[in-house]
């Protein structure tokens, strides 16, 4: 709630004086960038400071490429889970031509109706919707009660962070633009 995803059609024409030609608004790897904006509490729980602290060293900069969860319903279920399994149908079609090719892409996570989640990795999918992951769903009668799944996007952080401190926590923002590479 509150992201503020943009989407990005590139449009750059290189035509050296050529003169008309057609702009293609889409594109087969879609680039998403997305602004997050987290609470830091800074007194009354130290390890959250110190995990933030850590995970700012690692990545800043664009040195790192990390996971992050879209927060959104981006694939629903055709049929129902079932435990242990590692094959799951979609009701989205065609995700293997347009985002399971993509390494951005090939992550996701399973939040249960509990607030437990699972995270895997696509392997295969195809037209029809049917995709194929690791590692293999819990065993255990959660998983018939699905709340989301979500994409877990591989991005990487801008140079940009901005923190806005009150007294006792703190909020950080920053932008992160998905990438294949990483």
């Amino acid at each position: 709630a509150g992201g503020q995803e943009k989407y990005e059609f590139p449009r750059d024409i290189t035509d050296f004086g050529i003169g008309t030609r057609s702009i293609n608004t889409r594109e087969p790897a879609l680039d998403i960038t997305m602004k997050r904006k987290y609470q830091v509490n800074r007194l009354t729980d130290v390890a959250d400071a110190d995990y933030w602290r850590l995970f700012l060293d690692t990545v800043k900069g664009n040195w790192k490429a990390f996971l992050i969860n879209t927060q959104l319903s981006d694939m629903t279920l055709a049929t129902p889970l079932v435990p242990a399994g590692s094959t799951m149908t979609v009701n989205e079609k065609n995700l293997n031509i347009y985002f399971h090719l993509v390494n951005s892409y090939k992550n996701f996570e399973v939040l249960y109706s509990d607030g437990s989640v699972s995270r895997h990795t696509i392997s295969a999918s195809n037209n029809a919707g049917l995709v194929t992951f690791s590692p293999t769903l819990p065993n255990d009668a959660k998983v018939g009660s699905v709340a989301r799944i979500s994409y877990l996007l591989k991005v990487r952080m801008t140079d940009t962070l901005e923190w806005r401190h009150q007294s006792i926590w703190s909020e950080l923002s920053f932008e992160v633009r998905t990438t294949d590479d990483g």
